[in-house]
């Protein structure tokens, strides 16, 4: 198995998983039917495809339906790149249409070949015929040559405009994936070339396609690893904001103790919550600590009368542990408050969520000191 196809399996992997977590996301389905479709249109698969079926279809019709399904391909990875910058399904439906018409083209080229020398022409795999004499063969060629050279040149620009509008931990993803579109359109260029020099009756040195096959393996390596880079990025990304969540929702256990003692019906799930099973939930790690901090802000609001009965002045001071125990042991007493007003509580140096999470945090170190 070549490099380039183990990247194109491990992009397939993490961004099936992410098809999962998004079902509803076009970008998404797009680009993992441009990975499948990629697998599926490889020279290797396609060979053991045509073995497997015993030859079902002719060699010709075999590499139609392999052009046709690479075109396709591209026009995958082209609505990826083009609704992840914006784009609008207005141009997505004008791709579509000049999909069909390639497809059209590439089928009309195809079928106007004379049958004894459509095998010789259009043989399974990536090679290009030796000669080229018959204009359907060079159009077949020349037309889906073109459509990848389109393709590519503008999914890396719409790459590129992408990466301006991302944070920097994506932006160079999306640039090194840019950079293999780039390389890959070369290879299409270079494919176009060399079919108008063989239509011509020139000779194109060996030396060119083999370049241009080696180019497409780097262009595919230097794509996935692009789209990789994001995803890896991604992963790491989410992996530290689970840690910081995980940290803080420990960290805000013995004031949300203290307030759910006391007001258990302030509590936005009824279930198990110290519960094995729930601890092992990670994946409800973010839902648990924005509900904590919900029900803590909650008991602070209920709280904060018997906290100004027991000397807590707003906005002169933070709430010490003795005054905090000390409005705890009045409301557990049944003693009523001077006034029902509510006043701010641990109020937040910034004005951003992460703020007011850190003045939480605060109070309730100050709890378990």
């Amino acid at each position: 198995m070549s490099l380039a196809k183990e990247f194109v399996i491990a992009a397939l992997a993490w961004f099936s998983f992410r098809l999962a977590r998004s079902p509803r996301d076009p970008a998404i389905w797009a680009l993992v039917g441009c990975l499948v479709l990629r697998l599926l249109t490889a020279p290797s698969s396609m060979v053991a495809l045509h073995e497997f079926t015993g030859g079902a279809l002719d060699v010709a019709t075999f590499r139609l339906v392999q052009t046709v399904a690479l075109d396709a391909s591209l026009f995958c990875l082209l609505v990826f790149f083009l609704l992840s910058a914006g784009g609008t399904r207005r141009r997505v439906a004008l791709d579509a249409g000049l999909l069909a018409l390639v497809c059209a083209a590439l089928a009309v080229a195809m079928f106007v070949v004379p049958a004894a020398s459509r095998e010789q022409a259009f043989g399974v795999g990536a090679a290009l015929p030796s000669v080229v004499t018959e204009p359907g063969v060079a159009l077949f060629y020349l037309v889906d040559a073109a459509y990848g050279t389109y393709t590519t040149v503008q999914a890396a620009s719409w790459a590129l405009r992408d990466a301006v509008e991302t944070p920097l931990r994506v932006r160079w993803g999306l640039r090194i994936a840019a950079c293999g579109l780039l390389v890959l359109a070369v290879t299409s260029v270079a494919r176009f070339g060399t079919i108008l020099v063989r239509w011509s009756g020139g000779d194109v040195p060996s030396s060119v396609p083999d370049a241009t096959a080696v180019l497409v393996h780097v262009g595919i390596i230097l794509f996935m690893a692009g789209i990789t880079l994001v995803g890896l990025l991604a992963v790491i990304a989410a992996a530290r904001l689970w840690l910081r969540h995980r940290r803080r929702y420990e960290d805000l256990r013995p004031l949300w103790g203290h307030l759910h003692d006391v007001f258990p019906g302030d509590a936005l799930y009824t279930g198990q919550r110290h519960g094995w099973l729930e601890e092992l939930a990670f994946w409800r790690m973010h839902r648990r600590y924005w509900r904590r901090v919900v029900e803590i802000r909650d008991g602070l609001v209920r709280l904060s009368p018997y906290l100004a009965d027991s000397g807590f002045v707003e906005g002169r001071e933070r709430v010490s542990p003795e005054v905090f125990r000390e409005a705890l042991a009045r409301l557990r007493s049944g003693e009523r408050p001077t006034s029902r007003t509510a006043v701010a509580v641990a109020r937040p140096e910034g004005a951003d969520v992460e703020a007011d999470v850190g003045a939480l945090v605060t109070l309730s170190k100050t709890l378990r000191a």
